[in-house]
């Protein structure tokens, strides 16, 4: 009745990159660009493992050289400047934008609040009072309404 799953038909090769699992998260309009880029995502992933390889090899044949150790260590010890620097000004930078954009909206609703109380609160008020009043008044006029004898 089912169909039992072997290894090799649920598993991926380690080579293999399935858009399968991608493309049932997308809407249906964009399968066919996912297919049609779906060579090139393989060639640049071969390539990416290729020079990542080539990469990870060279520097464990380099890493054996003190001289090369000294070099990155100098190296690190002066971009560390540099980094905190740019660190240090994005950090400003998104501090003083933001209590910027926080006083700008804290006196936008500070000027809403203030229009919609002093304008809109009497008129709201006003026809609350006036409903309230006619509620009032047609209660008191069906309560007292003059009851007409009852001819039999």
């Amino acid at each position: 009745m089912y169909e039992t799953l072997s290894k090799e038909s649920h598993t991926l090769d380690r080579d293999e990159q399935s858009t399968d699992q991608i493309g049932s998260l997308l809407p249906a309009f964009v399968e066919p660009y996912i297919k049609l880029a779906e060579p090139y995502w393989l060639t640049a992933r071969k390539y990416g493992q290729v020079y990542g390889a080539a990469a990870k090899e060279a520097v464990r044949v380099l890493w054996q050289y003190p001289d090369v150790r000294l070099v990155l260590y100098i190296l690190a010890a002066l971009s560390a400047l540099p980094v905190s620097i740019f660190v240090l000004y994005a950090a400003t930078t998104l501090f003083v934008s933001t209590c910027i954009t926080s006083l700008l909206w804290i006196f936008l609703v500070a000027v809403g609040l203030t229009l919609g109380i002093l304008i809109l609160a009497p008129f709201i008020l006003g026809a609350a009072f006036i409903s309230v009043g006619a509620v009032v008044a047609y209660e008191l006029y069906t309560y007292w309404r003059p009851t007409e004898p009852v001819e039999d």
